[in-house]
């Protein structure tokens, strides 16, 4: 049943009586103004107006300057995405680099920030070490040459009074 199907190639449409069906064979078209058929519809067959079927009867001389304009018109619209998708790319590729030059910047401020904290804690390191009073008294006696005081320096100062 399938191949009888695939043999012929017209079908049956519910239509005005202004259009026709078209037998495609190859190059060749064949109109048909009957309305009832009892084959299902192929991919090839096609229901068109008498307007439309007079100019499928024509030369193929015609058919080749409608090729030509399609392939034409083809062409600008093959351009025309050509040069959407560069675009997008172009603004791809663009933003890759300007995501590429923050990562950047990042890991300078990064390594910038792991020297502050390094500095902080040799500072803090220092201010602990110099809070000791033996590193005072020590500091004191030996560069700055300082000595405690003899017990007859030492002054004592009555408040209550």
């Amino acid at each position: 049943m399938q191949t009888a199907i695939k043999k012929t190639n017209e079908f049956t449409a519910k239509r005005p009586s202004a259009n026709r069906t078209v037998k495609m064979d190859g190059n060749v078209a064949y109109i048909s103004s009957d309305y009832v058929r009892k084959n299902k519809p192929v991919a090839d067959a096609r229901t068109v107006s008498k307007a439309a079927a007079k100019t499928a009867a024509k030369p193929a001389a015609k058919a080749a300057v409608k090729t030509a304009a399609k392939t034409r018109t083809g062409l600008v619209s093959t351009l025309f995405v050509l040069f959407i998708a560069f675009g997008a790319l172009a603004v791809l590729v663009s933003r890759y680099a300007i995501v590429c030059s923050v990562g950047f910047q990042n890991n300078a401020l990064k390594k910038d920030i792991n020297t502050a904290q390094a500095r902080m804690d040799e500072l803090e390191l220092k201010i602990e070490l110099d809070d000791d009073l033996q590193y005072v008294q020590d500091t004191a006696q030996n560069e700055m040459d300082m000595t405690y005081p003899a017990p007859e320096q030492i002054k004592h100062i009555d408040l209550s009074s």
